[in-house]
Formats: C-alpha cells, sequence, structure tokens
C-alpha cells in the first residue's frame, strides 16, 4: 500500500491548512471590525439585520477558516481562469451560507429567497474575486539556442 504522502495528498493537507489559517487571519480583521463597529454604534447596526454581535463573531471564525482550507484544497483548479472562477464560487459561496445563517438563523428554516442568495452571490463574488486573482500563464519560451554542431565542421588543410 501506497502511502499518502507518495500520492501527492500531504500537499493538498497542506494547501487546504495554508488556507485555513488565511481564513482566519482573515476573520481576525473582521471580527476586529465589527468590535469597533459595536464599540462606536452599539447593537444598533446588529439589530437591525437581526442578529448579534456574538453570532457574527461566531460566523467569522468558524467560517472563515472552513472556506479558506476548501480554497487551499482546490487551488489547483485555478491554473485556468474558469477554475479560478469555480475556487472563488466555492470560498464566497461559503462566506454567505455563514452569513445566511448569521441573519437568518437555522437553514432549515430558510425562504427560497434566502437559499437563492447563497449561490447568487457565489456566482457574483466568484467571477469578480476568481477574475481579480487569476494569474495567466507565462508564454512558454523557446529552448535556448544550442551551440553544438551537428555536422563536421571544415577542415583548415589539405584534404587527403
Amino acid at each position: 500500500m501506497r502511502s499518502l504522502e507518495s500520492q501527492g495528498i500531504s500537499d493538498a493537507f497542506d494547501r487546504a491548512r495554508s488556507g485555513a489559517l488565511f481564513g482566519l487571519c482573515v476573520a481576525a480583521f473582521y471580527v476586529a471590525y465589527v468590535v469597533v463597529l459595536y464599540l462606536l454604534r452599539g447593537s444598533e447596526p446588529f439589530d437591525k439585520l437581526h442578529t448579534s454581535l456574538f453570532v457574527v463573531v461566531l460566523s467569522y471564525v468558524i467560517l472563515g477558516p472552513i472556506a479558506g482550507a476548501f480554497v487551499g484544497f482546490l487551488q489547483p483548479l485555478s491554473a485556468t481562469r474558469i477554475g479560478s472562477i469555480f475556487v472563488a464560487f466555492v470560498g464566497a459561496s461559503l462566506v454567505y451560507f455563514g452569513i445566511g445563517i448569521a441573519m437568518n438563523g437555522s437553514p432549515l428554516s430558510w425562504s427560497g429567497t434566502d437559499w437563492a442568495i447563497v449561490p447568487a452571490c457565489g456566482v457574483i463574488f466568484g467571477v469578480i474575486l476568481g477574475n481579480m486573482y487569476y494569474k495567466k500563464p507565462e508564454p512558454s519560451s523557446p529552448p535556448p539556442v544550442s551551440h553544438l554542431r551537428t555536422v563536421k565542421p571544415p577542415s583548415s588543410g589539405p584534404e587527403t
């Protein structure tokens, strides 16, 4: 039986772990933002959205690393433009799923509109972010010019 590392799986898990760490860093930024918002304006912005500071912070802290792990795991697909859009779609859909939970509660009680918003936002932000982060592959350069000779050079002396 071959080891997981020999099958290249270690790389996938490393990418997922790095993505989760990045997602946690992004979540920390947003947590800092909503805490400052709460300190400046109180619970009013959260009440308008029928949520609380605790639910929003919990959503960021849980879903940031989850979305980051999925994006990291799927990162090889981003070698093409459509793959990059797909990876961004998955990440954005997961984030908006979390936002939906924070705003509307359990997905079991969501309306059809609530469910439609998740993939719609995933598509919108997937296209925007996928195109923004897509890196066109470098054009392949021609092979270097060889200085090797394949024919015998002419002799400089008399021929015998």
